[in-house]
């Protein structure tokens, strides 16, 4: 069957990558320090609650020391990245890299875990099309991404390990 719908349709497409962490390891981005930010959760609360607006700082995108009761938490940055790149980077200075076209995927959110979900020890740095996790949040804020009757969404990610 070939038809199509006549209405644009709403989504949300996000890589969502998990990264075993280290301490002192550090997800780099095209971000400044002052940059605007908003949890999306934090289990202990050390940043806040879901919503709260923050200035960005590069130690929330540091691991911790690992634990079992380490804080695990998801920050999303709120405007658009300035370049399309992002990078884990181990304290010997080797890194994971993604690099893809920022106007297709403008949005980064990191989720930090440091031992409190499940006892892993992992980072999730994540490239979208919007933020927050879902359409209808995203669009509450005024931002959407939506494929038009016909079009597509296509894009390339280089990932790249760096040693």
């Amino acid at each position: 069957n070939n038809d199509t719908s006549a209405i644009p349709f709403d989504f949300l497409w996000a890589a969502h990558i998990m990264i075993a962490a280290v301490e002192g390891g550090q997800v780099v981005t095209s971000y400044s320090e002052g940059d605007d930010i908003e949890v999306m959760f934090d289990d202990f609360g050390r940043y806040g609650k879901r919503w709260d607006k923050l200035k960005y700082k590069k130690d929330m995108l540091c691991s911790s020391k690992y634990s079992q009761n380490g804080d695990a938490y998801k920050l999303y940055f709120t405007n658009p990245a300035p370049e399309g790149h992002l990078s884990y980077i181990y304290p010997d200075n080797s890194a994971l890299t993604l690099k893809y076209n920022a106007k297709k995927l403008p949005y980064i959110g990191v989720w930090m875990n440091n031992g409190h979900f499940k006892g892993m020890y992992n980072v999730a740095p994540e490239i979208a099309s919007i933020p927050y996790d879902a359409p209808h949040e995203a669009a509450k804020r005024g931002v959407k991404s939506e494929i038009l009757p016909g079009d597509t969404f296509e894009f390339d990610i280089l990932i790249s390990i760096d040693q």
